[in-house]
């Protein structure tokens, strides 16, 4: 056989080593670094953003909570307003409305008068009271301000009979808080003092359920 031909050829073994993969070129390794970056930024303004939005969403509530409190105490004075003008408009209305408070005796229409102004001033307190209770407005609304005129009324000779006969169609706990609201009227400063809003009465009768 022929030598030349039946030997291998060498092989070296540096020839056949895998080669190293070039490393990035500086200009990609920027690009990509530059893409890292701003995906951060975005990121970082993303977090901003939201947080102002919501700063801007607690402002927007707190403005309409405002405004609604105010649409409700504009209500409410327009309903009144037509009370006391009916009363403080016309000398006869305060009259009958005075004798009324202190118990005189009425004839049957002008007994229907007088409960109807009642009911009348007692549904208007209800309506602040179940609007209170819904968390728009301020928890101490009721008790210092739309329970106390009630409270008086009740307080008199005449509203307090009313009170016992129509308590009962009132929800309950709102008979309790104008109650109370009349308990503290009648031990209040003045108590016994016949000028005194309620004039000294006890206030068990209007404690009483009947």
């Amino acid at each position: 056989m022929n030598q030349g031909t039946d030997t291998a050829p060498d092989v070296s073994v540096s020839a056949v080593e895998p080669e190293t993969p070039a490393s990035p070129t500086p200009a990609k390794a920027g690009w990509f670094t530059w893409l890292q970056a701003s995906a951060h930024v975005a990121e970082i303004v993303g977090v901003i953003v939201v947080i102002a939005s919501l700063f801007f969403l607690s402002i927007q509530v707190q403005q309409n909570t405002t405004q609604l409190r105010r649409a409700d105490l504009n209500a409410t004075h327009d309903h009144w307003s037509a009370i006391r003008l009916f009363i403080a408009g016309d000398r006869d209305n305060a009259a009958f409305w005075s004798a009324s408070l202190n118990g005189a005796d009425l004839d049957p229409p002008d007994q229907l008068r007088f409960n109807a102004l009642m009911t009348e001033h007692t549904r208007a307190t209800f309506q602040i009271w179940d609007r209170n209770r819904s968390g728009n407005f301020e928890t101490d609304d009721f008790v210092r301000y739309a329970a106390p005129p009630l409270a008086r009324l009740l307080c008199t000779a005449g509203g307090l009979h009313w009170w016992s006969q129509f308590r009962n169609e009132y929800p309950g706990p709102f008979a309790e808080e104008m109650d109370k609201a009349v308990a503290a009227m009648v031990i209040g400063a003045g108590s016994g003092d016949p000028d005194h809003p309620c004039g000294g009465l006890s206030p068990e009768p209007v404690t009483a359920n009947g």
